[in-house]
Formats: structure tokens, sequence, C-alpha cells
């Protein structure tokens, strides 16, 4: 580890990298630390991506990043530190539900987490002392009686979960890893979805960086998911409604090894979570197997989902959509300049365009325009962009060097090889 940070403990570790709590001796701030776990081609280029793609995103229920960085011991990033306890843990904790006070609300909030945070201590025991294994989760068949406690809990989080997805959708980014382990609740009961490293584009362009084999955790997997098909939100619904239906039913949808549940999630309906949970609403019984629903076209939208529990005092404040940039002044006259020297013969001789204007102009709309006019005419784009909060080799170009791997990746598997690494 370099000398700006210190360690405090490892909080995890998962297929990318290992996750610390960190002291950030610079600014002076807790954070915490992911570190690659490999250092192939294809793991960084993802690594990097998933750090690009949010680090400029603000939301309160996304966990914010900080700064990418490189050392000796290979690439990591850095982010806010959630203190908290994941989401399946959060629910199952048993505490009288908040009181409608706002102000005992918020009290019974704190006592409600650090009741949780027993449960987790529960949960980690049970796996290290029963043999059970990281897949149990601590969850049980939920009674009757403790049904309106778990309606509680959920009503406090799923607002802000469902704020956040419909926030990333909104930026053209599809989260594919959705399940409890990556949803956080902190202690005063803020929710914080992390854990991008499997995020997928909308951006037709910016699939090109895609995986196109399927990856995620099967048990929250789409049909289409596990098909490996082009991503898309539709995905991110499916795998809230299993976890809707974990929280509410105390057991998984589907249950046993990841073969039989692949297969379970293209063949099976999903069991009645009304017969496994009759103390639950029929409505929220209806919209959870709505969202388990095998064709994507036929899962209800995020907005649609919000009266089904929520009440109107848990719901949250309108998130503001894409700000609207100004025009460049004779944008128009730019597309036609642009486009005409697209369409003449390129030679051995260089085009410069610089794009200037004030903040907020649009610069970055057309520029991104003009990238993916050039793209759909088949020809290569490299990208690059200096950024203050990246300290790696060669900032600048480091996209672009990028850009060209995976280009010439994408031409090594036509031509029968699949191996990054040996580009």
């Amino acid at each position: 580890m370099n000398d700006r940070y210190r360690v405090i403990r490892k909080l995890g570790q998962g297929g990318m990298g290992s996750v610390f709590l960190a002291e950030d001796r610079v600014r002076g701030e807790t954070v915490a630390l992911k570190r690659i776990s490999e250092s192939t081609a294809a793991a960084m280029l993802r690594f990097k991506r998933e750090f690009r793609s949010v680090e400029s995103l603000r939301h309160p229920n996304l966990v914010r990043l900080i700064e990418l960085g490189q050392d000796d011991d290979g690439l990591f990033f850095t982010m806010e530190a959630v203190d908290g306890v994941a989401l399946d843990v959060f629910v199952v904790a048993g505490l009288s539900p908040p009181e409608s006070d706002s102000e005992t609300r918020a009290v019974d909030r704190s006592k409600l987490w650090a009741a949780s945070r027993r449960d987790a201590g529960r949960v980690e025991r049970a796996q290290r002392d029963d043999g059970r294994g990281a897949s149990w989760t601590g969850l049980e068949p939920v009674e009757a009686d403790r049904g309106s406690e778990v309606l509680e809990r959920i009503s406090l989080v799923l607002p802000q979960l469902l704020d956040a997805l419909a926030f990333l959708h909104d930026h053209g980014i599809v989260h594919r890893d959705l399940k409890p382990a990556n949803i956080m609740v902190s202690r005063a009961g803020q929710v914080k979805v992390l854990d991008f490293g499997l995020l997928a584009s909308l951006d037709w362009q910016a699939r090109r960086w895609s995986d196109s084999v399927s990856l995620g955790t099967v048990g929250y997997m789409s049909p289409e998911q596990l098909r490996g098909d082009s991503p898309h939100p539709t995905m991110d619904v499916y795998a809230l409604g299993a976890i809707l239906f974990e929280m509410v039913a105390g057991r998984a949808v589907f249950e046993g090894s990841n073969v039989a549940m692949m297969m379970a999630h293209f063949q099976d309906p999903a069991p009645s979570l009304a017969s496994l949970a009759p103390w639950a609403p029929p409505d929220l019984c209806q919209a959870v197997n709505q969202l388990l629903s095998k064709e994507p076209e036929s899962r209800p939208a995020l907005c649609d989902l919000g009266s089904v529990l929520i009440r109107p005092e848990s719901k949250p404040a309108s998130r503001p959509g894409r700000r609207a940039a100004s025009s460049l002044i004779g944008v128009s006259d730019l597309k036609k300049t642009l486009c005409s020297l697209l369409g003449k013969k390129w030679d051995q001789r260089f085009s410069f365009v610089v794009l200037e204007g004030p903040a907020g102009a649009g610069k970055s709309a057309l520029a991104k325009w003009l990238v993916s006019r050039v793209d759909r005419l088949g020809r290569l784009v490299l990208r690059g962009r200096g950024r203050g909060n990246e300290r790696v080799a060669y900032n600048a170009l480091d996209g672009v060097v990028d850009d060209l791997a995976v280009s010439l990746g994408q031409l090594e598997q036509r031509r029968g090889a699949t191996d990054l690494d040996a580009i």
C-alpha cells in the first residue's frame, strides 16, 4: 500500500477485488479502498470502467467514488466508507417498527440499525461456526406476527432503492449485479447502492466495452441476462423482484445449485409469494410476481412501484433529471461542417478540431455526437481525457490505450483469438 493510505482493516473480498477500510492521510478522512485482485487486461479495463462510469454521478443513494489510483500493487480506487449493514441483515433484525412521529422515528431507526448490526454478527458466526457457508444469509420464513415489522423495514428502504435505480437508468447505466449484499443501509437509515463492477451502458457505442458473456449473481439474474442479451433496465427490475421476494418470504426465489437456479429462472414460474407470506398485502405480492416475469416487457416500470408499499411520508423528493445543456451558438452549422469533413476521403493528413465555449454550453454533447457519427461509419475512435481525480500513468492517454486494446481485442476475437493479454 502506498504512503497516502493506511489500511485499518479488510472489509470484504469478491471475485474482482478486495475492499479495505483505510485512512486517507491527504484528505484526512476514512475511505473504503477497493483493490483489483487480478492484473489481466480485461480485468483492468473492467475495473477502470467501473470507476469512470459512476464517479461523476452524484446521488444520495449511490456510494460516492473518489479517486482512481495505481501503485506497485496495481490499480485501486477509493470511495466513501458506509457505516452500515447489508439490506437482508437490516430487514431481518428483530425490533418493533418505528413510530409515526418523526422524532421517535429517527430514534427507533438508530435502534433498528443497532439491532441489525447484532444480527450481522450472528450471521457471520453461523457462517463460520456452523459450516453453512457464505451463501447463507440468516434469512428464515417470516411469521405473521413479524410481518408488519418486515413491511416497515422495506418501506424505509424501498423508496430510496427505487430512486437510485431510476437515476442510474436515466443516465444510461444498468447495474447488473443488484443483490442484498450490494445494498447497504447506514446508521442513519440511508440506502447506499454499491459495487458497480458489472455495470453495463445502454449507449450502443459504449457497449463494445461490455462483456458478451453472462455475468452476475445467479440467484438474482433475469433469463435475458443469463442468456447474455444486451443490457436493459429490465434486468435490474427482475433483480429487484428477487430481492423483495427474499425479504418478504424469508427465502430465495429459487434454491439449489447454480445450474438448478439457472434452469429455474428460465423455465419455472416464481413460487407464490402470497402462499409463502399470507400476511403480505395482495398488491405487494402481485407486484413482486410481475417483477419476476420471464418476459421483460411484462415487468412493471420502476415509476409504477411507488404506490405499492411506500407511504406518502416515505417517498423521496423528486429527483432532478439530467440537466439540459445550453446549445452552442451555431451548433447546426458546426454539425454541417463536421459532417462535410467526415464525408471526405481521408488521407495521411490530419484534421484538428477544437471545440471552445463556456461550461455547460454543450461541448461534451457535441463531441459525443461526433464520436458516434464517426463510429457508425466504421472508423476507429480513440478517446482520452485528463481527469483530476485519477492517479494513473499517462492520465490523459490512458483512455486512448484502453480503446485501442478493446478494438484490437475485438479484431482478434473475430479472427479466433480470445486472450486480450496477447494483444
